[in-house]
């Protein structure tokens, strides 16, 4: 019997040390994606829409192993626009998520980060960043997005020059925000205030407010000023900041 005993607590024990051995390498990889995503957050954040050139882009793309793309319109005041784009995660752990879900809780969040820039005329009119991860509770998911683009004729549906749209869409927790070269630079320095450190955190990232937590804020004190009511999930949740 206490040969038996002694054999199972060697087994759990090996058990135990290989499930650690696993998640050291799933946070490693994870780690890394993340710092390749934070990365290229900075390089879009160094480019000016209207002033940034077509060479600026591609050395970005080049670098990160982006791809060239087909002529794109409404995104820009022309019509046409050529497209570029990047994509950062991390392919083989999300499809490991997807076969073993279980280990997902433990620190292997299905995830991925991708640019997009539009060039006419040979500088950049349009870029964004955004961040979309898939939650481990059925097909709910979380997405962080900023735009920087041109500025636009005054007309109803136009953005204006800090726009924030946040709700939920079809099992989607979002944020959105557009910025223009009308904003200022708090504005821009809020929009692109993308906090990526919730990856490689226990639970992944649940909330919008937690990749935008400048933007959260800001949506915080529009809502206040203008007397709408916000998401009482983000509003009661500890990870969200809240307004003093």
């Amino acid at each position: 019997m206490k040969r038996i005993a002694k054999s199972a607590l060697w087994t759990l024990g090996a058990l135990v040390l290989l499930l650690v051995a696993v998640e050291s390498l799933v946070f490693i990889l994870t780690l890394r994606s993340q710092r390749k995503a934070e990365a290229l957050l900075r390089e879009v954040r160094g480019l000016s829409v209207g002033e940034s050139s077509e060479e600026d882009v591609l050395s970005i793309v080049r670098r990160y192993g982006g791809e060239n793309g087909s002529t794109a319109s409404g995104y820009c005041s022309a019509i046409g626009g050529e497209t570029h784009s990047v994509g950062v995660s991390n392919n083989f752990l999300n499809r490991l998520g997807v076969k073993m879900p279980l280990l997902r809780p433990f620190g292997n969040p299905f995830w991925r980060v991708n640019a997009t820039f539009v060039i006419q005329n040979g500088l950049l009119c349009f870029a964004s960043y955004d961040y979309e991860g898939f939650l481990g509770d059925g097909d709910w998911s979380v997405s962080a997005d900023v735009y920087s683009r041109q500025s636009f004729p005054k007309y109803p549906d136009a953005p204006e020059a800090y726009e924030i749209l946040a709700g939920t869409f079809r099992h989607d927790r979002s944020f959105r925000t557009t910025v223009t070269p009308d904003a200022t630079a708090e504005q821009r320095e809020h929009a692109f205030d993308l906090d990526l450190s919730c990856i490689t955190r226990f639970g992944e990232c649940r909330q919008p407010c937690e990749l935008m937590p400048s933007v959260w804020l800001d949506d915080q004190r529009i809502a206040r000023e203008r007397g709408l009511s916000l998401p009482s999930d983000e509003i009661n949740d500890p990870r969200c900041k809240k307004l003093p």
